[in-house]
């Protein structure tokens, strides 16, 4: 069976050090961690389906609110589906209306995405430097795990990228990207380090993504990301 080897993850580490990389930023979903209040009415079949599906936090209310119905024993929720199912013995009346609150999760990433859902801008990391794993020192703490920096090629890259004030001012962030390759338009000027998705010909290959909880921008901040890339 045929493996990569630490020199060849290395190799490819040092590859993509020294290509153009850029962290590329986006709205993603405005319904990720959305909280949400609908009616549902149970039909013929004892069902009522929400407005979204992979929910959760669900919370069944009386039509006015005063009572809450209780789960398992009124009612029944299939969280991927969005279905409720009323239960025949419960206090939900047949046919009944009910008020249900909720919330739409974040989905998990998917190795499949090629691009992020909405783009708001990228811009070249301000720093990518090889580093190396000390679990239990390392002055790099990271969620993956602590980190210090390294004079050698490792298979491990810390990709930093700091946004400036006026960069994406008053936008919604919840997704995140480093990129591979990007190539600005003609006359986009050499030492540009922002670019705004119009100013973009090429998209590059989509190396990184990770989707965050929603960040607000406003112009009296800086907002820095952080992340170690191991090949």
């Amino acid at each position: 069976m045929a493996i990569l080897t630490d020199s060849g993850r290395t190799a490819l580490a040092t590859a993509v050090k020294n290509s153009v990389l850029h962290l590329a930023w986006g709205r993603g979903q405005s319904w990720w961690d959305e909280n949400r209040a609908d009616v549902a009415i149970f039909g013929d079949d004892n069902r009522a389906a929400l407005g979204r599906t992979n929910v959760a936090g669900v919370v069944v209310r009386t039509a006015d609110e005063l009572n809450t119905y209780a789960a398992g024993t009124d009612y029944t929720v299939n969280v991927v589906t969005g279905v409720l199912t009323r239960v025949l013995t419960g206090a939900i009346p047949a046919k009944g209306t009910v008020r249900v609150s909720y919330k739409t999760p974040r989905p998990p990433e998917t190795p499949a995405r090629t691009a992020l859902f909405d783009e708001v801008g990228r811009k070249k990391l301000t720093e990518c430097r090889y580093v190396i794993p000390n679990p239990e020192s390392g002055s790099i703490v990271m969620t993956t795990g602590r980190f210090d920096p390294s004079d050698v090629p490792t298979p491990h890259l810390l990709a930093r990228t700091v946004f400036a004030f006026n960069e994406a001012p008053l936008e919604t962030i919840r997704e995140t990207g480093v990129v591979l390759g990007t190539v600005a338009k003609p006359n986009v000027p050499p030492g540009q380090l922002y670019l705004a998705p119009g100013e973009v010909v090429n998209p590059g290959i989509l190396l990184v993504l990770q989707y965050t909880s929603p960040i607000v921008r406003n112009g009296a901040t800086q907002q820095s990301f952080e992340s170690v890339l191991t090949f």
